[in-house]
């Protein structure tokens, strides 16, 4: 199966953008960390070796009415 999904500091970079009106000022890494209940450790780790944490992503989809496709693939359906 082909999994091609776009990096995860891209994943992390769209979730900064949706949560921006969440957070007064700049956006960072622990606000995605809080955002998706990782450790903000998790989510440099997660970068580094290109991992998603399928779970998160998916329960901060479905509570935010997100398309996972979007996410995680970069596309629409």
């Amino acid at each position: 199966m082909n999994f091609n999904h776009v990096p995860f500091y891209e994943i992390v970079e769209r979730i900064k953008d949706i949560i921006s009106n969440e957070v007064d000022g700049k956006v960072y890494d622990y606000h995605v960390a809080e955002a998706l209940g990782l450790s903000t450790n998790s989510i440099r780790m997660y970068k580094s070796i290109n991992f998603l944490p399928l779970e998160q992503l998916m329960v901060f989809c479905s509570i935010r009415k997100i398309s996972c496709d979007w996410l995680i693939f970069g596309r629409k359906i």
